[in-house]
Protein backbone atom coordinates (compact mmCIF):
# COMPACT_ATOMS: atom_id res chain seq x y z
CA UNK A 1 0.00 0.00 0.00
CA UNK A 2 1.29 3.43 -0.98
CA UNK A 3 0.49 6.37 1.03
CA UNK A 4 0.72 9.92 -0.32
CA UNK A 5 0.29 13.38 1.89
CA UNK A 6 -3.59 13.99 1.79
CA UNK A 7 -4.72 10.75 2.05
CA UNK A 8 -5.60 11.39 5.59
CA UNK A 9 -2.34 11.59 7.18
CA UNK A 10 -0.78 14.87 8.15
CA UNK A 11 2.42 15.69 8.15
CA UNK A 12 4.18 15.84 11.38
CA UNK A 13 1.24 13.06 12.61
CA UNK A 14 2.09 9.33 13.49
CA UNK A 15 1.63 6.95 10.94
CA UNK A 16 -0.24 4.03 12.78
CA UNK A 17 0.83 0.70 10.78
CA UNK A 18 -1.05 -2.32 11.51
CA UNK A 19 0.57 -6.01 10.43
CA UNK A 20 -1.00 -8.73 10.09
CA UNK A 21 1.05 -11.55 10.63
CA UNK A 22 -0.74 -15.17 9.55
CA UNK A 23 0.25 -18.50 10.91
CA UNK A 24 -0.53 -21.08 8.49
CA UNK A 25 0.15 -24.68 10.26
CA UNK A 26 0.73 -27.80 7.37
CA UNK A 27 0.00 -31.13 8.77
CA UNK A 28 3.17 -33.26 8.67
CA UNK A 29 1.05 -35.35 6.72
CA UNK A 30 1.12 -32.55 3.66
CA UNK A 31 5.10 -31.25 4.00
CA UNK A 32 7.08 -32.27 0.89
CA UNK A 33 8.99 -34.98 2.07
CA UNK A 34 12.48 -36.47 0.07
CA UNK A 35 11.69 -40.10 0.57
CA UNK A 36 15.13 -40.88 -1.68
CA UNK A 37 17.07 -39.14 0.94
CA UNK A 38 19.43 -41.84 1.48
CA UNK A 39 22.70 -41.81 2.63
CA UNK A 40 23.10 -44.82 0.12
CA UNK A 41 21.64 -42.42 -2.87
CA UNK A 42 23.90 -40.03 -1.78
CA UNK A 43 26.77 -41.88 -2.11
CA UNK A 44 25.38 -43.52 -5.45
CA UNK A 45 25.11 -39.71 -6.91
CA UNK A 46 28.40 -38.22 -5.47
CA UNK A 47 30.12 -41.21 -7.26
CA UNK A 48 28.44 -39.55 -10.50
CA UNK A 49 29.51 -35.88 -9.43
CA UNK A 50 33.30 -37.19 -8.82
CA UNK A 51 33.54 -39.01 -12.13
CA UNK A 52 32.02 -35.91 -14.02
CA UNK A 53 34.38 -33.32 -12.14
CA UNK A 54 31.43 -32.28 -10.12
CA UNK A 55 33.40 -29.44 -8.76
CA UNK A 56 34.06 -28.00 -12.11
CA UNK A 57 29.97 -28.34 -13.17
CA UNK A 58 27.98 -25.21 -14.05
CA UNK A 59 25.85 -25.62 -11.14
CA UNK A 60 26.28 -28.13 -8.66
CA UNK A 61 23.89 -26.59 -5.93
CA UNK A 62 23.41 -29.02 -2.79
CA UNK A 63 25.25 -31.98 -4.39
CA UNK A 64 27.96 -32.89 -1.17
CA UNK A 65 29.43 -35.72 0.65
CA UNK A 66 27.34 -34.15 3.67
CA UNK A 67 24.43 -32.42 2.16
CA UNK A 68 22.58 -29.46 4.55
CA UNK A 69 19.85 -29.68 2.03
CA UNK A 70 17.81 -32.78 0.91
CA UNK A 71 18.71 -34.53 -1.96
CA UNK A 72 15.44 -33.67 -3.57
CA UNK A 73 16.75 -29.97 -3.72
CA UNK A 74 20.03 -30.81 -5.03
CA UNK A 75 20.33 -28.85 -8.48
CA UNK A 76 19.12 -31.69 -12.04
CA UNK A 77 16.69 -32.06 -11.19
CA UNK A 78 16.45 -35.30 -9.40
CA UNK A 79 13.37 -37.48 -9.44
CA UNK A 80 12.35 -39.44 -6.60
CA UNK A 81 10.06 -42.31 -6.47
CA UNK A 82 9.48 -43.43 -3.26
CA UNK A 83 12.66 -43.99 -2.08
CA UNK A 84 14.03 -44.39 -4.89
CA UNK A 85 16.24 -41.93 -7.40
CA UNK A 86 14.03 -42.50 -10.63
CA UNK A 87 15.52 -39.61 -12.95
CA UNK A 88 18.75 -37.63 -13.33
CA UNK A 89 19.09 -34.25 -15.47
CA UNK A 90 22.37 -32.52 -16.00
CA UNK A 91 22.12 -31.03 -19.27
CA UNK A 92 24.32 -28.51 -20.66
CA UNK A 93 26.51 -28.35 -17.27
CA UNK A 94 29.89 -28.98 -18.13
CA UNK A 95 30.09 -32.40 -16.56
CA UNK A 96 33.30 -33.88 -17.94
CA UNK A 97 35.27 -37.32 -17.25
CA UNK A 98 33.23 -40.71 -17.48
CA UNK A 99 30.07 -42.44 -16.70
CA UNK A 100 30.81 -44.56 -13.51
CA UNK A 101 30.40 -47.98 -13.87
CA UNK A 102 29.15 -48.36 -10.19
CA UNK A 103 26.24 -46.25 -11.10
CA UNK A 104 24.68 -49.47 -12.52
CA UNK A 105 24.04 -51.22 -9.16
CA UNK A 106 23.30 -48.55 -6.98
CA UNK A 107 20.67 -46.27 -8.80
CA UNK A 108 18.46 -49.42 -10.31
CA UNK A 109 15.06 -47.91 -10.45
CA UNK A 110 16.39 -44.96 -12.43
CA UNK A 111 14.10 -44.58 -15.34
CA UNK A 112 15.35 -40.92 -17.18
CA UNK A 113 19.08 -40.44 -17.70
CA UNK A 114 19.88 -36.89 -19.11
CA UNK A 115 23.16 -35.88 -19.46
CA UNK A 116 23.33 -34.64 -22.68
CA UNK A 117 25.10 -31.58 -24.31
CA UNK A 118 27.97 -32.29 -21.66
CA UNK A 119 31.59 -32.91 -22.48
CA UNK A 120 31.33 -36.73 -20.78
CA UNK A 121 34.27 -39.42 -23.01
CA UNK A 122 35.11 -42.73 -22.40
CA UNK A 123 32.62 -45.68 -23.31
CA UNK A 124 29.75 -46.87 -22.35
CA UNK A 125 29.65 -49.09 -19.24
CA UNK A 126 28.23 -52.67 -19.65
CA UNK A 127 27.38 -52.28 -15.87
CA UNK A 128 24.57 -49.70 -16.59
CA UNK A 129 22.68 -53.03 -18.86
CA UNK A 130 21.50 -53.63 -14.52
CA UNK A 131 19.31 -50.28 -14.72
CA UNK A 132 16.54 -52.30 -16.17
CA UNK A 133 14.13 -50.02 -15.48
CA UNK A 134 15.70 -47.00 -17.62
CA UNK A 135 12.81 -45.66 -20.18
CA UNK A 136 15.22 -43.10 -22.11
CA UNK A 137 18.89 -42.12 -22.25
CA UNK A 138 20.21 -39.30 -23.01
CA UNK A 139 23.92 -39.32 -24.08
CA UNK A 140 24.15 -37.25 -26.87
CA UNK A 141 26.43 -34.36 -27.82
CA UNK A 142 29.35 -35.90 -25.24
CA UNK A 143 32.69 -37.65 -26.28
CA UNK A 144 31.78 -41.03 -25.75
CA UNK A 145 33.55 -43.79 -28.19
CA UNK A 146 33.74 -47.15 -28.43
CA UNK A 147 30.74 -49.81 -29.20
CA UNK A 148 27.21 -50.23 -27.14
CA UNK A 149 27.94 -53.03 -24.57
CA UNK A 150 25.86 -56.48 -25.96
CA UNK A 151 25.16 -56.15 -22.38
CA UNK A 152 22.70 -53.61 -22.57
CA UNK A 153 20.23 -55.52 -24.05
CA UNK A 154 18.81 -56.40 -21.14
CA UNK A 155 17.26 -53.15 -21.30
CA UNK A 156 13.89 -54.24 -21.84
CA UNK A 157 12.29 -51.28 -21.09
CA UNK A 158 14.64 -48.61 -22.73
CA UNK A 159 12.35 -46.34 -25.46
CA UNK A 160 15.13 -43.73 -26.25
CA UNK A 161 18.34 -44.28 -26.40
CA UNK A 162 20.27 -41.24 -27.22
CA UNK A 163 23.71 -41.14 -28.26
CA UNK A 164 24.36 -38.66 -31.88
CA UNK A 165 27.16 -36.53 -31.59
CA UNK A 166 29.52 -38.77 -29.95
CA UNK A 167 32.22 -40.66 -31.60
CA UNK A 168 30.42 -44.40 -31.20
CA UNK A 169 30.79 -47.06 -33.66
CA UNK A 170 30.52 -50.23 -35.24
CA UNK A 171 27.16 -52.22 -35.40
CA UNK A 172 24.73 -52.65 -33.11
CA UNK A 173 24.61 -55.85 -31.20
CA UNK A 174 22.13 -58.88 -32.40
CA UNK A 175 20.30 -58.60 -29.06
Amino acid sequence: MHLRMGDGVRHGQPLLVVVVLLWIVVPASVVAQCPCNTSANVAALMELYDATNGAGWVNNTGWSRSPSTALCEWYGPLGCNGGEVSSISRVNNRLAGTLPAAMGAKITALRYLHLDTNNISGTLPPEWANLTGLVDIYLNTNRLSGTLPPEWSHLSTLQGLHLDSNSINGTLPPE
